[in-house]
């Protein structure tokens, strides 16, 4: 990274002056994103993550509090330690309730003003008003933007990527206006914020290294020649030390947070990983440049990588990583732009796998910024040399921009619903089992049994092992009413996947409307051990020991403790809460409390307009007043 430039002195910066110019390129940045990803505000959630992160997580639909931001401190959302993200969503669900359009609307938000952020990052970095735009541009409607948009549980990507921007501009403020100890303060809070809203963002100091040489420029020997190459280096790293350990420290959170959805070194070797990764890469970078087939999901390959691919794959990786050393005196940014891509992948890119996928569109969300900054400064190098095709390249970048504008739009209408997103998903990827198994959960809900059933029955024939196509067919065969088949098959799936919480709970409830309620309270005490904050199956299980007897494995005093732990820890206790504390009390003979309880939780329901909910408690209170438990 030795590049030999002079240091230009502080007066020879100068920020653009085309103050109006920047402010109709921000306005034109938020049209664009209006009008690609404006059809959003009228999507629905989808079942993939929306669901756990917002659709059917109570503590997130309870709305902003004390208490609930506390939780989201000191608790993983989603196998994820992001709180700023989680209070966004509550902040959500306080102001727009459910309404899918409320939360779209926010995403859309943050990354209009993410895309202005970056623009105005580069202008004040280079002082190169249009490069900075086109470069913008492409960040603000490339097709590839649209998983992290399009999807509510991607708010991590947006938020995060609105403070990456301001983290970078913050410390381009400290290093050009004075490096004081309050600018110094501003960039770690900035970055702080960054890493609770997605721990992708632990490559920042990584960023700020690559822009100290380029356009920076610090990294050289000082001109009295004082401080050599090395200890100026050496010095920018130190600089950076708490934010390298600030990093270092989410690291360790999200490895920990992450650890039960990783799939074992045995499942997927390190080979086949290191493999997939220079795959991955390659195919990033092509789906930058030509991004067609662009999906919500992308298998992992079931065997290792052919030699032909992994070759060229590597060939093509070291190609250009040679050219950009061999050009960082000449053209720097082609060097910073393409290790800046390298670099913001790495923690996505494989190597600690999580989940099932090889790629996700969301992963370049910023890492595609310095393919971007590479691509379009070499391009403005050139074009100096060729004044006299500025005419064709106007209408060269106004193409480019309108088939990412064109194919981000169509890109975006996928994201509809469950229904239009999955079937997507099949067309492009026609032997992956999950696809299908998805699609037919998309139709089941949409009544349209048949066809789920021919999508179940093809997964099945792909992936005869899956334990997800066991349980769907349990839960298509007890709607139909068939309660023995389906426990079989729901049996079948716990045998194929033992640690699965879900599969687990959903036994649980065959097994308790079966009058199986002893089996019931053996799953649901190993779902609490699987996982120990799901309230949802807390709450179930004291339920089961309240209103069960002893000889079906009922335990008054365990469900009276599970149900006070649960009104303490939930940020704000509803009706079913106070409900379920009534029934303990009850089972446990402590009638009094029970009562209290119980006319607390009918408040809360006529409160909400639960009225069938109100209309139960109020036989149950009957009930409690004669002296006798609730019993199922």
């Amino acid at each position: 990274l030795e590049i030999a430039m002079p240091l230009p002195p502080s007066s020879e910066f100068r920020p653009t002056a085309h103050r109006s110019a920047i402010v109709a390129i921000c306005g034109l940045l938020l049209l664009g994103v209006v009008v690609v990803f404006g059809q959003i505000v009228r999507h629905d959630f989808i079942s993939l993550d929306d669901a756990t992160y917002v659709s059917k997580n109570r503590l997130i639909q309870n709305g902003l509090s004390l208490r609930g931001a506390l939780w989201s401190l000191l608790h993983f959302h989603s196998y994820n330690w992001h709180p700023l993200t989680t209070v966004t969503h509550m902040l959500d669900c306080q102001w727009f309730g459910l309404n899918a359009g409320g939360h779209h609307a926010g995403n859309l938000i943050l990354h209009g003003v993410s895309a202005c952020l970056l623009f105005l990052l580069l202008v004040r970095l280079t002082d190169d008003l249009w490069p900075s735009a086109v470069a913008a541009a492409i960040f603000d409607i490339h097709p590839l933007r649209v998983e992290s948009v399009a999807w509510v549980s991607e708010r991590k990507d947006v938020l995060a990527g609105l403070f990456f921007f301001s983290t970078l501009l913050a410390y381009t403020s400290y290093c050009r206006k004075g490096q004081t100890a309050f600018r110094y303060l501003l960039v770690t809070l900035l970055y702080l914020a960054g890493l609770m809203s997605k721990p992708m963002l632990v490559t920042l100091p990584m960023v700020l290294l690559l822009l100290d040489v380029w356009p920076l420029r610090r990294w050289q020997p000082l001109r009295d020649g004082a401080e050599s190459d090395r200890m100026v280096g050496l010095r920018l790293i130190l600089e950076k030390l708490p934010w390298f350990l600030m990093s270092a420290a989410s690291c360790a959170i999200t490895y920990f947070g992450q650890n039960a959805c990783m799939p074992s070194f045995e499942r997927i070797p390190v080979a086949m990983r290191i493999s997939n990764a220079a795959i991955a890469y390659v195919g990033y970078l092509k789906m930058a440049l030509w991004p067609s087939g662009s999906t919500i999901v992308y298998p992992y390959p079931s065997g290792a990588a052919s030699f032909v691919a992994l070759g060229t794959a590597v060939a093509i990786l070291s190609a250009i990583s040679v050219v950009a050393v061999m050009c960082r005196r000449k053209s720097p940014y082609l060097t910073i732009g393409w290790f800046w891509y390298l670099g913001m992948l790495v923690p996505v890119i494989g190597i600690i796998q999580v989940g099932v996928q090889s790629m996700a569109d969301r992963y370049t969300y910023l890492p595609q910024v310095g393919l971007s900054i590479a691509i379009v400064w070499t391009a403005r190098d050139l074009l100096k040399r060729w004044p006299k095709g500025r005419s064709l390249t106007a209408v060269l970048v106004a193409a480019v921009l309108g088939l990412c504008l064109i194919a981000a739009w169509r890109q975006t209408a996928f994201w509809k619903n469950d229904l239009t997103l999955w079937s997507r998903a099949v067309d492009c990827t026609p032997d992956f089992a999950d696809a299908r198994i998805m699609l037919s959960e998309a139709l089941y809900d949409r009544k349209r049994e048949s066809e789920a059933k021919d999508q179940i029955e093809v997964a099945r024939r792909l992936r005869p092992d899956d334990p997800r196509v066991h349980l769907d067919l349990g839960i298509m065969l007890a709607d139909a009413g068939k309660t023995d088949e389906a426990i079989a098959e729901v049996e079948r799936a716990v045998k194929l996947q033992e640690n699965a919480a879900k599969t687990q709970y959903y036994l649980a409830h065959l097994l308790a409307t079966a009058g199986r309620k002893k089996e019931a309270i053996g799953y649901l005490v190993h779902v609490g051990s699987l996982e120990p904050d799901n309230v949802m199956a807390r709450q179930f299980h004291a339920w089961l020991l309240a209103t069960s007897t002893p000889a079906n494995g009922g335990d008054p005093h365990q469900a009276v403790q599970i149900a006070q732990r649960t009104i303490s820890q939930v940020p704000e206790p509803g009706p079913d809460e106070y409900d379920l504390l009534a029934a303990a009390y009850a089972s446990a003979g402590q009638y009094s409390k029970a009562l209290t309880a119980a006319q607390r939780a009918k408040e809360l329901a006529v409160a909400a307009r639960q009225n069938s909910l109100a209309e139960k408690i109020e036989e149950r209170i009957k009930l409690y007043e004669a002296g006798k438990p609730y019993r199922e």
